[in-house]
């Protein structure tokens, strides 16, 4: 289809030419030639009548086109048909796919008994030339159409390249998970929820509000209904109705009605439940929560079976702002006249709060339910369970549903909902498509809404874009759609488009200038961009606002962005302060799922300060949680975080198995990155057993993956990784230049913690340089750093190889009382192998000084230590074998050091065998006696 200029690149004019092919009028773009109209770009339907009907208008712009006229167009030679009820349902479905008032016209006029007239402004277009797109696409000004595998011919999004690439942020990955650096005590964090590492700083153009005031619509929030019957039977039709007065609300545009899961968790926030009406209080509280203008609540009373039974439905329309009724309805009739009963309250509703009732055939609200009373009642009691995340059973009773009535395209939608909560993305996307491709009979926006899932699903951010801002331009006063146009911005890395559509979003409509949800998705944009401060910054204030509405699922929300903010930054006590009040709030609300994330990330920071047995407490209470709430990805992910606390501790073959049961889950929901970050771990435990080939092998592969993917933080982790197992396989100057590209990273990312990690693996490179003074100047910078963040462990560790390299320079006597009081510091963390080869360098200080005694209770006191590292077991061994040397015992100590020299052969560490070389020159040196034959 030839490409249409966006409107603000034509001029627009009242004269026109027939010969024109395209014709472009407000959002709407016609090509005459082949007979296609897109809105925003994005290609709706129209009918061949529809189209004849806007096709001859089009032509005789500002003219009467008489319905003699239209008559002989669409019904030509001796056809009969019913033609003046015919063009009367043309005219109004052509209305209502262009959004045009018949009472108050932007496009078409009725001229009474006479006929009809085109009075909109028209702006035109000649057919592109294939210079002409060639120009538009080097400028960026046009958008060409693609088709994407699986979908309709039809269903195609435009992009401004003929290849959409797949992004490397997965926006629906929910929580965090520790990946290890090997070789390092504490772990480097990559976090997957709303957190995206930036490639690159941005400069952030500045944003200019709107050049005109949008008309606000009245908004409504239908809050639920209290089931007054008898038995609890009838409980589904509380969600059944209020999908469906919302619905017929919602017809025609004139009211914006609140989306029902933003009420819902408002209804959490505010601890309400359903009841008849709300007291004036509430309703204050419901206007500071949502914004909304008006509410509608109610109660109903349903008396027999679900065909030949009564039901009776009282609403009552309330303002927010002065607590008064504005009117009491009450319809009654028979069950299976739902449908019919709610259209009229709804009707009547509408012209109470000033929007004009639509011509009759405009309505498609019967379509939110199915059309067989037990898939109705399924597909409602699916949604509610899915609105307070007990998606295992939401999963079931949409399946059910469908079984009944597998055509419903929102009961495909909403089992796409709870297979992503669930974590299949796979199965997700399957049944988003599926939705897709039975919407086409649905109102426009919900076939939108459909759509622009589909591509988030798919990680088609360009496809979704153009979805959401089509919503958002027919509607700007709609909060929802702008927040979901600025994620699959943000998600894309248009990070100075999601920051002008915020920007907007606070201009529209005063009350919403402060909703805290703008402030979070602003903050999603500060993360992306490595900003942490400001991040930090907008989670304050958007708690702040939270608190001050009480909507306290937001401020439990507000603090969890704070609590990440914070631990980018290295601020684990604050960090844990803001993570334990999210957990706190969370609990008390019943939000399982959130006080699960909060658990997980509560246990990555306490792992970070050393704190194993509290980390371990925390996560193991949040894959309970995870488990509850039937979160495959969570559950997982809290697997391989509890793997993580495992190997720590000095157990990596409960690590390991961890580890594989998580790789399992996310092979299965096709959680790449997931996948990534485990198999990263998994790479640790090969490390830790001395499977230095098989680690390398892995690293390898992951640098790989992560470099095509793009992913800036991967990429830097996995050359850590692969840097520690070059060092140890003796390719030291390679180990040292992954280092500094990964410290390069890390600073880039103004990651303190990541880059005091890796200063101190780096450290050990140049030891094995012997670049002493270098190694000196990386672990002082890297001690200065943990100190201030509060990792002690580290800190700990870094005066300990301090020590090691002044004992290099000939200053055994540097392992003192404060290296001692390390070590201890290491016992008390549980860090095993660090602990185990702390010691094992006191006591090689103590042999250099002639402390026997001193050395050997040292190495007592090591022994004891459960040894599950190689390399600690190693340096363990060898250390012993010198002791032993010292003790004049030349032949046990040769005797265990060809024994270690055989182990090192096998796993391929070269440096043991040059530290063992060493060990053997040392005892035949100081003996006088020829050196032992080396296996």
């Amino acid at each position: 289809m030839p490409a249409c200029l966006p409107v603000e690149e034509q001029k627009e004019t009242t004269e026109f030419s027939v010969s024109s092919d395209l014709v472009r009028f407000g959002p709407y773009c016609v090509d005459r030639r082949t007979g296609e109209v897109c809105k925003h770009n994005l290609r709706i339907r129209l009918s061949g009548q529809l189209f004849e009907v806007l096709n001859l208008l089009l032509e005789r712009p500002g003219e009467l086109v008489t319905r003699e006229e239209l008559q002989q167009r669409l019904w030509r030679g001796e056809t009969f048909v019913d033609f003046e009820r015919s063009l009367n349902s043309a005219v109004k479905k052509l209305r209502r796919a262009l959004n045009d008032d018949p009472e108050n016209p932007r496009y078409i006029e009725t001229l009474p008994r006479k006929g009809y007239r085109f009075i909109g402004v028209i702006g035109q277009q000649r057919a592109a030339t294939a210079e002409s797109i060639a120009d538009q696409e080097s400028s960026k000004a046009t958008a060409l159409l693609i088709s994407h595998p699986g979908l309709p011919g039809d269903l195609r999004v435009p992009t401004d390249h003929a290849v959409v690439s797949e992004p490397t942020v997965e926006l629906n990955s929910k929580h965090r998970i520790w990946i290890v650096a090997v070789g390092i005590a504490a772990l480097i964090v990559v976090s997957t929820l709303l957190i995206y590492r930036a490639d690159r700083k941005v400069q952030l153009a500045p944003v200019v509000a709107p050049s005109k005031n949008v008309n606000s619509r009245s908004s409504i929030a239908v809050l639920g209904f209290k089931n007054l019957s008898s038995g609890r039977d009838a409980d589904w039709l509380s969600t059944a109705i209020t999908q469906m007065l919302s619905t017929e609300l919602a017809t025609g545009g004139k009211v914006r009605i609140i989306a029902e899961e933003t009420v819902a968790r408002a209804k959490l926030d505010l601890g309400l439940k359903e009841k008849d009406g709300y007291p004036r209080d509430s309703l204050r509280a419901l206007r500071a929560d949502l914004g909304s203008d008006y509410v509608v609540a109610g109660s109903y009373v349903a008396l027999g079976d679900r065909n030949s039974g009564q039901v009776r439905v009282d609403l009552r329309l309330q303002e927010t702002i002065s607590g008064e009724t504005l009117a009491s309805i009450a319809v009654s009739g028979k069950q299976s006249e739902i449908f019919d009963l709610l259209a009229r309250a709804g009707q009547e509703m509408r012209i109470k709060v000033g929007a004009t009732v639509p011509p009759e055939g405009d309505v498609d609200w019967r379509t939110v339910l199915p059309s067989n009373p037990e898939a109705a009642r399924l597909y409602a009691e699916g949604l509610t369970r899915l609105r307070v995340s007990e998606n295992l059973p939401a999963r079931e009773l949409l399946q059910k549903s469908l079984m009944i009535e597998p055509n419903f395209a929102l009961g495909h939608a909403g089992l796409a909902e709870a297979w992503s909560a669930l974590g299949y993305d796979a199965r997700a996307l399957a049944s988003a498509q599926k939705a897709l491709t039975l919407s086409n009979g649905l109102p426009e926006d919900e076939r939108l809404e459909i759509q622009g899932r589909y591509y988030e699903l798919n990680h088609d951010w360009a496809g979704a874009i153009v979805v959401y801002r089509h919503l958002w331009q027919d509607f700007p006063d709609d909060l929802e759609s702008g927040l979901k146009l600025a994620a699959a911005q943000t998600s894309a890395g248009n990070l100075n488009e999601a920051l002008a559509t915020l920007s907007s979003l606070r201009s529209v409509r005063a009350s919403q200038r402060d909703d805290p949800r703008i402030d979070l998705a602003e903050a999603s944009v500060a993360a992306r961009n490595a900003d942490y401060k400001r991040q930090q910054a907008l989670a304050e204030q958007a708690a702040k606002k939270a608190q001050s509405s009480g909507a306290r699922l937001l401020l439990a929300r507000a603090q969890l962005v704070k609590g990440w903010a914070l631990d980018d930054q290295a601020k684990l006590k604050e960090a844990i302060e803001a993570y334990s009040t999210a957990r706190q709030i969370f609990e008390e609300a019943g939000d399982r799922h959130g006080t699960a994330t909060a658990l997980n990330d509560l246990g990555i920071v306490l792992q970070k300060e050393g704190n194993l047995t509290g980390a371990r407490e925390k996560i193991e209470q949040a894959r309970d949680y995870f488990r509850q709430v039937g979160d495959e990805n969570g559950f997982a992910t809290v697997l391989t975080n509890l793997g993580e606390v495992y190997r720590a501790q000095g157990e990596p073959a409960q690590a390991e198995d961890l580890y594989r049961e998580a790789l399992n889950i996310f092979r299965k929901s096709g959680r790449k990155d997931n996948e990534y970050a485990t198999m990263n771990n998994l790479g640790g435990v090969l490390y830790q057993r001395g499977d230095f080939r098989g680690a390398r092998g892995l690293y390898e592969n992951l640098l790989e993956v992560r470099k095509g993917a793009g992913d800036k933080n991967g990429v830097a982790l996995a050359k850590t990784n692969l840097a520690d197992v070059l060092r140890v396989q003796g390719e030291l100057d390679r180990a040292v230049g992954f280092y500094e590209q990964a410290l390069a990273t890390f600073k880039d990312l103004e990651d303190r913690s990541s880059t005091a990690l890796v200063k101190l693996t780096l450290a050990k490179a140049l030891i094995g340089k012997r670049d002493l003074a270098a190694a000196r100047r990386t672990l002082q910078e890297a001690l200065t750093a943990n100190q201030e963040i509060g990792a002690k462990g580290d800190a700990a560790l870094d005066r300990v190889m301090l020590a090691r390299v002044a004992f290099l320079e000939r200053h055994p006597e540097q392992f003192d009382a404060s290296v001692q009081s390390a070590i201890e510091e290491l016992r008390s963390e549980n860090r095993g192998p660090d602990e185990i080869e702390a010691r094992a360098m006191q006591a090689e200080s103590f042999l250099a000084q002639g402390k026997i005694d001193d050395a050997r209770d040292t190495l007592e006191k090591a022994s004891a230590v459960r040894a599950t590292d190689w390399l600690a077991s190693f340096h363990l061994s060898t250390t012993t074998a010198r002791l032993e040397a010292a003790r004049g015992n030349d032949a046990t100590a040769k005797r265990k050091l060809f024994a270690a020299m055989n182990d090192a052969k096998q796993a391929g560490c070269v440096v043991c065998r040059t530290e063992i070389i060493a060990a053997l020159s040392e005892i035949d040196s100081k003996r006088q006696s020829p050196a032992g034959r080396l296996p």
